[in-house]
């Protein structure tokens, strides 16, 4: 069955595409050299291939797109998309004057500087994102309606909201079921790997 790639997914495939040196369907169906790359992909558990992440974000809302794509766009895991604040995003760069859209952000455990420009897809996604904020009333961005962080600095696994979201699976105690867990099970196009690993869908 062939997916059409979403649109806040459409940049990475375009770049994917033109870059790297295997065919790649633009509508989510894999040439045979993708396939290569992506059984060699689960085999070494590094990520996502871009046939299988239309898959899943076609199974995603708009603010759970908005965490798929703030992780792919900029490279971030958990611990950096969860930490993210309004007045990390710019329109117009603060030190080059350059317009765009911008993520400027300190990496939180190794304080390197980072910045990132957003696809368009994805710019539209954090700024409906920054509007859903303030409407709360918070300053990080990715957060559930009632204001709590889904990163939470307190806890010994901060990051365990993604990782339930993303990843869990359900037992009599708790019956959540993450998102890749489910298509795992329903399908075999989808492979169940950690969400941190959505950081290297794009090359360093």
């Amino acid at each position: 069955m062939s997916h059409s790639l979403p649109s806040c997914l459409l940049p990475y495939n375009a770049w994917l595409a033109t870059l790297n040196k295997h065919a790649v369907d633009l509508f989510g169906q894999p040439s045979e050299g993708d396939r290569k790359k992506r059984r060699t992909r689960r085999i070494k558990g590094m990520t996502y291939s871009s046939s299988e992440l239309p898959i899943i974000a076609m199974e995603l809302d708009k603010f759970e797109k908005l965490i798929l794509g703030v992780s792919i766009n900029c490279g971030m895991q958990p611990a950096e998309s969860g930490r993210l604040e309004v007045d990390d995003y710019f329109q117009v760069h603060p030190e080059t004057g350059v317009q765009g859209d911008w993520i400027i952000f300190d990496r939180p455990k190794t304080l390197e500087y980072g910045e990132w420009i957003l696809w368009p897809e994805v710019a539209c996604l954090v700024q409906w994102g920054i509007e859903r904020a303030n409407r709360i009333g918070v300053d990080r961005i990715i957060v559930g309606e009632d204001g709590t962080p889904w990163y939470r600095d307190e806890w010994a696994n901060p990051s365990m909201k993604f990782g339930k979201w993303w990843q869990a699976n359900p037992t009599e105690a708790d019956p959540t079921e993450g998102i890749v867990s489910r298509l795992h099970r329903e399908r075999n196009d989808c492979p169940r790997h950690t969400i941190k690993t959505l950081r290297k869908v794009l090359p360093n």
